[in-house]
C-alpha cells in the first residue's frame, strides 16, 4: 500500500495524499516542546506551484479552514509535530505529510498560526 501512495504523490494534490495517510491510520501527531523560534520558508511540493496551511491540524478535502502560502512565505515554528521531536519509527514518504504548527510571519496569511505540512517546510 504505502508504494501506491509513493506512486500516487507524483500525480495527486497533497491534500488527497494526506487523507489517504490518514485513512490508513497514519496520524499526526502534536508536542509543544521543541519551539525554539525557529524560522522557515514555506516552499511548494515537487511540481506543486504554492503550499497549504489549515487553522485545524490533520487533513480532510472537507475542511473550510485552509488558506493558500506563496512560494517563500516565512514562518517561525510554534510546535513541532511529534515525529521530530521523539525516538520512534517513522517512513519519511508518508511523515512528510504530517504537519507542525508554524506561525505565519510575512504574505497573505501573515499573522494566522497554521498547520502546515513537513513536505512544504525548509529551514532558514
Amino acid at each position: 500500500m504505502r508504494s501506491k501512495i509513493i506512486k500516487a504523490a507524483l500525480f495527486l494534490p497533497i491534500s488527497v495524499l494526506i487523507t489517504a495517510c490518514n485513512e490508513m491510520g497514519h496520524k499526526s501527531e502534536h508536542t509543544t516542546s521543541q519551539s525554539a523560534d525557529v524560522q522557515v520558508v514555506i516552499r511548494g511540493y515537487e511540481s506543486f506551484p504554492t503550499a497549504e496551511g489549515c487553522e485545524s491540524g490533520g487533513m480532510s478535502l472537507q475542511k473550510k479552514d485552509c488558506y493558500l502560502l506563496p512560494n517563500g512565505t516565512m514562518g517561525k515554528v510554534v510546535e513541532w509535530n511529534k515525529k521530530y521531536t521523539t525516538k520512534g519509527s517513522v517512513y519519511a514518504p508518508m511523515d512528510m505529510f504530517d504537519q507542525s504548527k508554524i506561525q505565519i510571519i510575512n504574505g497573505p496569511a501573515a499573522g494566522k498560526t497554521l498547520f502546515v505540512a513537513h513536505a512544504y517546510l525548509t529551514l532558514q
